[in-house]
């Protein structure tokens, strides 16, 4: 439940490749255990705060397994996150990735 309350409703995430989600896809792939994260962590992050916007920029490094296969990647990301109804949340995320760890 906490996933869900911090994503914006017409949250969206391009990933590395370009394929857009939406928030019910990043929640299916949680949900439904598609992904299972061993790591994930930020670092160099950034924050830009605007009236009611901030726009935050890092690299996150994470490894675990997707749909059974292991990853082990770092990339940069782009998060742009909205003060909305009392609460931050993330709107839109963009992701390139800078390397591709052994799988």
């Amino acid at each position: 439940e906490g996933v869900r309350k911090f994503l914006t409703d017409d949250y969206t995430l391009t990933d590395s490749k370009g394929v857009v989600t939406t928030k019910q896809d990043d929640l299916d792939d949680f949900l439904k255990d598609r992904i299972r994260y061993t790591v994930f962590a930020n670092k160099n992050m950034k924050v830009r705060l605007y009236p009611g916007a901030a726009i935050v920029i890092g690299q996150t490094i994470v490894q675990g397994t997707a749909q059974g296969k292991p990853f082990d990647v770092e990339v940069q990301f782009t998060d742009t996150l909205v003060y909305d109804r009392g609460r931050w949340r993330l709107a839109a995320g963009h992701v390139s990735r800078l390397r591709n760890g052994p799988q």
